[in-house]
């Protein structure tokens, strides 16, 4: 069964009747139950903190190595999220120094506006915020395939595999699923544009996923089940994902 409270999930921004999901600058993204498909999030906080307890007093120490390594990255990219939401915020203390760019609330109105469809965001981006140069790199780095229904591995998948222009046209509209693997090199992937954005003082110039606390929140909890977890979960294809549209805002003066 697939989670449905927003309470449990705080990040899972939905409403339980799917016909008014909110599409803009987040995806809707949802994990099934580990003891079902293989989640990579956990049913409640009681449960995180039980699985990481459980699992610390078995795990080698190397491995524990490992994930203090993952916490202090995270940290870090806390640290500079927090730099460059502050500057973003003085910078729209200006109001006139930047432009608001949109995507519509549908595939066609996207188009018309001349967006990018971004499947490392699972975002329709404005083209003057679109980063290729990371996007570009994660497509090159994993098996970033997306499918029509759940079930099975990357290498024996049981839906059938989307094109982009498909998970493209998807958006606010239908869900497709990613594999576990794939849902980690994104939340990682995220992470190096939204640090690269800010790092130039353009936090803002940048997808609405990036700027937004909630799926940086959502993906520290994916990263850290992922490094608790077994990998060959990892592979299975599980993650529900709701492609949805962008705005940014790019410095006019």
């Amino acid at each position: 069964m697939l989670h449905a409270n927003p309470d449990e999930h705080p990040f899972a921004l939905y409403n339980k009747d799917t016909s008014r999901l909110s599409f803009r600058g987040c995806p809707f993204v949802m994990m099934q139950a580990e003891n079902e498909q293989g989640s990579l999030l956990p049913k409640s906080f009681d449960e995180e903190k039980s699985i990481a307890v459980r699992r610390n007093i078995t795990r080698p120490r190397t491995k524990e190595y490992a994930i203090v390594v993952l916490l202090t990255s995270m940290i870090w990219m806390t640290v500079s999220f927090g730099y460059g939401a502050a500057q973003m915020t003085n910078g729209f203390s200006k109001a006139r120094s930047f432009r608001k760019l949109d995507c519509g609330n549908s595939t066609v109105e996207a188009k018309d506006l001349g967006c990018i469809f971004d499947p490392l965001a699972f975002l329709w981006v404005p083209a003057a915020c679109y980063d290729t140069e990371t996007t570009e790199l994660y497509k090159e780095t994993v098996d970033w395939s997306a499918y029509d229904a759940p079930g099975g591995t990357v290498k024996k998948p049981k839906g059938r595999k989307l094109s982009l222009e498909e998970m493209g046209m998807s958006a606010g509209k239908t869900f497709y699923w990613t594999s576990g693997i794939d849902h980690v090199y994104h939340c990682a992937y995220m992470w190096q544009r939204m640090h690269k954005m800010c790092s130039k003082g353009q936090c803002q110039q940048t997808d609405g996923n990036s700027r937004n606390l909630l799926h940086t929140q959502h993906c520290s909890n994916s990263m850290i089940k992922a490094a608790l977890g077994d990998p060959e979960k990892q592979q299975e294809v599980g993650v529900q994902t709701l492609a949805g549209f962008s705005e940014c805002f790019i410095r006019t003066r």
